[in-house]
């Protein structure tokens, strides 16, 4: 990674960090802008909370999370994006466990977009810092929308480390076959709290 620094709460992103705004296009307008000046990294401010649909990780980028930074997956089906050429068009996650219920084993975590995720051909990502992916907390498995956490697709070059990821319903991490890749300290946990998200506005 080139030294190239941005940090999402500052000009021209401004994600709020509050937990209940949806930071969703403040932080991949971030991480496209770092992409476009040949990589680098962008920070989620520390002790902050992200409040965000999936975004897209691009190549020579690293996202960053200072301590206690978290990146919240929104409830809202209205925040999420896939990416699309080179660009993003709109999708709606689905609730519940399986896309049919009549067809066993057609699980909605193979149709859902992971919420950071890198496509087919991209190279050189990390995901990095002393901060958290929190998933949504439900336990009302119909509202539930069942997201893995950080997922590749053929990516030739990564590392996630020293995060911490939670509350997660499906699987944790998917690096689907992707190589040279470094998973390192990253602390996972199933924990699942009865306790509301915030709506995004």
């Amino acid at each position: 990674m080139s030294g190239f620094q941005v940090r999402v709460t500052d000009a021209p992103f401004f994600a709020k960090g509050d937990g209940i705004t949806n930071d969703r296009q403040a932080i991949q307008d971030a991480l496209d802008f770092v992409y476009n000046k040949g990589g680098g990294t962008v920070v989620l401010t520390a002790d902050r909370v992200f409040l965000s649909g999936g975004v897209i990780l691009k190549d020579n980028v690293e996202l960053h999370f200072e301590d206690g930074a978290e990146l919240l997956q929104s409830s809202s089906q209205e925040d999420y994006v896939k990416p699309s050429g080179m660009g993003y068009v709109p999708y709606k996650p689905g609730y519940g466990h399986n896309i049919s219920p009549d067809i066993k084993w057609s699980h909605l975590w193979y149709y859902n977009f992971p919420l950071v995720f890198a496509q087919e051909g991209t190279r050189n990502i990390k995901i990095t810092g002393n901060g958290t992916i929190r998933m949504m907390p439900d336990t009302v498995p119909e509202l539930i929308m069942k997201i893995c956490p950080v997922g590749f697709y053929k990516v030739d070059g990564f590392e996630i480390s020293d995060i911490h990821i939670t509350d997660y319903h499906s699987y944790a991490m998917m690096p689907f076959t992707s190589r040279n890749g470094l998973i390192k300290n990253v602390r996972i946990e199933a924990r699942i709290r009865n306790s509301p998200i915030p709506a995004a506005k």
